[in-house]
């Protein structure tokens, strides 16, 4: 009271858990004001700005925030930094690859992700895929 510090605490969302996860650490994390309880995911995709599904947007990390914070507040944070990142690395993709936008670029990863846990596979694994989705492409040219 007397130093103007308020307390900062830390949310923390877990790569490869589900948005339903995420909103359920939310709801069990201290001091968040809680303004999502009622809402669909896809009503939380439109307050979030996201057309379409909200799943694949939210960057995994871990927020600081301070008494009051919304849990709407938590997302879009997580949501503007999944957006921030994706751009800057779909800015500097080889532009032979076979996406045709930025959420198919993510989809392709989270797949990878999700075929091998193993740093060392996951070249192998994503070449696989780029070798079959340059192969559809060609045939439907």
């Amino acid at each position: 009271m007397t130093t103007g510090k308020e307390s900062q605490f830390t949310v923390k969302f877990i790569e490869g858990k589900r948005v339903k996860d995420w909103l359920l650490v939310l709801q069990n994390s201290p001091y968040i004001e809680h303004t999502l309880q009622d809402k669909s995911l896809d009503e939380i995709s439109k307050q979030l700005g996201i057309d379409g599904s909200i799943e694949g947007w939210l960057s995994p990390n871990s927020y600081q925030y301070t008494m009051g914070t919304t849990d709407l507040a938590i997302l879009k944070r997580a949501y503007l930094t999944m957006k921030s990142n994706l751009q800057r690395i779909w800015d500097s993709r080889d532009p032979d690859l076979p996406y045709s936008s930025p959420y198919e670029m993510l989809i392709l990863a989270s797949i990878i992700e999700k075929e091998t846990g193993i740093n060392a596979e996951r070249a192998k694994v994503a070449s696989v895929f780029v070798n079959r989705l340059k192969a559809k492409n060609e045939v439907t040219d």
